[in-house]
């Protein structure tokens, strides 16, 4: 995600000062739960596994992975980065490609990572981490870990501020100017998505899935404000010709694990849920205190 420190929410704090203690806790914490998952000595220097494989959880074609996404491969050395959660997510599904339904779009035949979308603006397009698409509708996942809670606004070029598009995107370009309002959830970098699928997908339905990492049991105010604030944002984009949609990655895996999904997509789901199953300390409690608390 490209990020601009000078980026500030109209009438508040700057958004990247407002929750570093709890965005750190909760990276230590995730890097924690996956050296204890995967297993600490497949780790090697800089919090890197030694080979990007043991970042794979079970179901995914290592061959097919090899062949199409080779660029993609180092991603996984470091299992906490988004493009790894998408990947182990979404690779499972490879040859099982029927029974996979998003955003209620079903009749995918092909996915693809880390795809470009342009959006007519010069410069580096915005990226979308999973494009998942079929001849009834195309939908783009975008996957947040915990980013969202240090937001700093994306990256504005002179050139979106004169942007020209149709009726159906007009919403998503009032998003765009009013991104500074948003506090945790980056719309800037949405709404570049949504114009670039919108201009390259003109003949399908198109969806875009946001996907984002909470702890279990998140109940503190953070959470809560992004949530709120991707609501906000699913109903100001509900009429568009891409409409949003969003949920987080544990209740994503629920749903395969309890679904119809095919054996492996039930298994690899079920090992994300509990790699990924980071739980915040008590209020007042040190991440040191409680874990060697938990250990006992």
């Amino acid at each position: 995600m490209n990020q601009n420190k000078k980026g500030t929410a109209r009438g508040r704090e700057p958004a990247e000062a407002a929750t570093p203690a709890l965005v750190t806790q909760l990276n230590e914490l995730l890097q924690r739960r996956l050296r204890e998952a995967i297993g600490n000595d497949r780790f090697g220097g800089l919090g890197q596994l030694a080979d990007w494989r043991e970042g794979l959880v079970e179901g995914v074609d290592v061959a097919h992975l090899e062949q199409r996404h080779h660029a993609l491969r180092s991603r996984l050395a470091r299992p906490e980065c988004a493009m790894a959660l998408a990947l182990n997510s979404f690779l499972p599904w490879h040859g099982h490609m029927a029974g996979l339904r998003l955003c209620g779009t079903e009749g995918f035949t092909d996915l693809q990572f880390d795809g470009r979308c342009p959006t007519g603006v010069r410069g580096t397009p915005p990226h979308v981490d999973v494009i998942a698409a079929g001849s009834k509708g195309v939908v783009g996942a975008c996957v947040r870990v915990y980013d969202y809670l240090g937001l700093r606004p994306s990256v504005m070029s002179a050139g979106y501020r004169t942007l020209v598009v149709g009726e159906g995107m007009s919403a998503w370009v009032g998003l765009l100017s009013e991104a500074a309002a948003f506090r945790y959830l980056d719309v800037a970098a949405l709404a570049k998505i949504a114009i670039g699928l919108g201009r390259i997908f003109t003949r399908r339905p198109v969806r875009l899935l946001y996907l984002f990492l909470e702890p279990e049991q998140a109940a503190a105010l953070h959470f809560a404000g992004h949530r709120a604030e991707l609501a906000q944002a699913i109903a100001r984009t509900a009429g568009s010709l891409v409409t949003l949609d969003g949920r987080s990655l544990h209740e994503l895996w629920r749903d395969w694990c309890v679904g119809s999904a095919p054996a492996t997509v039930r298994a690899s789901a079920s090992e994300l849920s509990r790699r990924y199953g980071v739980v915040l300390p008590p209020a007042g409690r040190s991440t040191e205190g409680w874990l060697a608390r938990r250990r006992d």
